[in-house]
């Protein structure tokens, strides 16, 4: 049929995410939110980057974004289905301190 565009991932198979899925509470969405707005930022960044790194560490910056800034790293080690649920409980604890 001339004219006509057929979506890109129409009758494709997914590629599993090698980090899993999570689904957020309100309470970590509230609070990733909240950090959103008030220049916390928690994210998470591999170990050793690569196609498929198995170890992940949590990164935090406090304040507005300045180029060349150093982030803070956490210790831990974490597995990529796990990263996630622990930034959203990273947020929840800087929510909770910072709030008041």
């Amino acid at each position: 049929m001339p004219g006509y565009i057929r979506p890109l991932d129409v009758g494709r198979k997914r590629k599993k995410s090698i980090m899993g899925s999570y689904s957020p509470t309100k309470e970590e969405l509230d609070a990733w939110d909240w950090c959103a707005k008030n220049n916390v930022r928690i994210s998470y960044k591999p170990e050793i980057p690569g196609a498929a790194p198995k170890c992940w560490h949590i990164t935090i910056a406090i304040g507005p974004y300045k180029k060349g800034e150093k982030v803070h790293v956490s210790p831990d080690c974490y597995k990529a289905g796990e990263c996630r649920a622990q930034m959203y409980k990273t947020c929840i604890y800087y929510y909770e301190k910072y709030r008041k």
